[in-house]
């Protein structure tokens, strides 16, 4: 993980998002960030929370600047539905801790589910505005299992950005994807990702992926333009051969969806 860091900031890269399964499982996540954070500007995590408490300090201490963490329902009930496990409280307890440890801003990411949570919207931002974590809510994609639920769960964001875009006192565009940040009244600050069939987000896109099996996937959406890394990594190829499929994984970016 190291040694990519080191190739990924050799060609420009600056930021870095440790994610999963579950990052915080691995023994070794505080010596991790604490080994790549020299190479980048900054190291984030997205992670479910439920280990945070004791090791949000740490982690900030290694050099972890921020997280995104999944929060679907408040509702203990429909949290063990969603997630399959019943540690909502160490969820909250978890986030609370991130934000008291420094690790800023604290994201929420709450996929929104018709019929499963959508009514929740509004008490996902109540918490927001309490803890000053920021609410992001994400359109339900056709991705993996998604294609096959996307009718049932699909739940239309637009009316709820039209009625952020009322209760909010400011609206900022983020350069990356062009999304808007809505500062509400209360004090709240929610995002929408709304990526299905939206060409300036892909458009704007510089992310590259290192799957778990050690690949290079520059698009989320695709699995057919994946470059192996890892394991010429392994079998002792010289360095400029890493670097040109780092090169070639940018070479092969394309728009998924365009104009």
């Amino acid at each position: 993980m190291e040694s990519i860091a080191q190739i990924a900031s050799e060609q420009g890269i600056k930021y870095i998002k440790l994610t999963g399964g579950e990052p915080l499982l691995r023994e070794d996540i505080v010596e991790i960030v604490q080994r790549i954070k020299p190479y980048v500007e900054e190291v984030s995590m997205t992670t479910n929370a439920s280990r945070l408490v004791g090791l949000a300090c740490s982690l900030k201490e290694a050099g972890l600047a921020r997280v995104n963490i999944s929060l679907h329902s408040l509702n203990p009930s429909k949290f063990k539905d969603i997630t399959g496990s019943d540690h909502e409280t160490e969820v909250e307890e978890g986030i609370r801790e991130a934000i008291r440890c420094g690790l800023t801003p604290v994201k929420l990411n709450m996929v929104v589910m018709k019929g499963i949570n959508h009514e929740e919207i509004e008490s996902l931002i109540e918490f927001s505005s309490k803890t000053g974590a920021i609410l992001q809510l994400i359109e339900f994609q056709e991705l993996e299992n998604g294609t096959e639920y996307y009718d049932e769960l699909h739940y239309d964001l637009i009316p709820v950005e039209e009625m952020l875009e009322k209760r909010s006192n400011k609206i900022v565009e983020r350069e990356m994807h062009r999304r808007k940040i809505y500062y509400l009244e209360n004090g709240a600050q929610v995002e929408v990702v709304r990526p299905m069939h939206n060409s300036t987000f892909c458009a704007y896109c510089t992310r590259l992926r290192v799957t778990s099996d050690g690949k290079l996937k520059a698009c989320l959406m695709r699995d057919d333009n994946h470059v192996p890394f890892v394991s010429l990594m392994r079998s002792g190829e010289p360095h400029e051969a890493l670097i040109d499929a780092f090169r070639e994984a940018v070479n092969r970016r394309e728009p998924y969806w365009k104009e």
